[in-house]
């Protein structure tokens, strides 16, 4: 199963380090209260998610958070400060 993420989701991941050549390992937040670590983003825009923890994402939850959870050098973009 594939999710779309919203476009301030890839614009987040496009300005991370990739986990690997086209993808990004990803925590994301459901609007359902699910949370997954270990996720795999391709190409920044989607979220694979095994058929196996499908289940455990209700019909029409989106996605309302995504943390990058490493990259090849693990390095972060700095936030900015409020």
């Amino acid at each position: 199963m594939g999710i779309k993420l919203a476009e301030q989701w890839i614009k987040l991941l496009q300005s991370t380090p990739e986990s690997g050549m086209g993808y990004h390992i990803v925590k994301a937040n459901f609007s359902n209260g699910v949370t997954l670590s270990g996720l795999v983003v391709v190409n920044c825009d989607q979220i694979v998610v095994p058929d196996v923890v499908a289940a455990s994402i209700t019909k029409g939850a989106e996605v309302i958070e995504v943390i990058p959870e490493g990259s090849k050098d693990d390095s972060r973009p700095e936030e900015a400060e409020s």
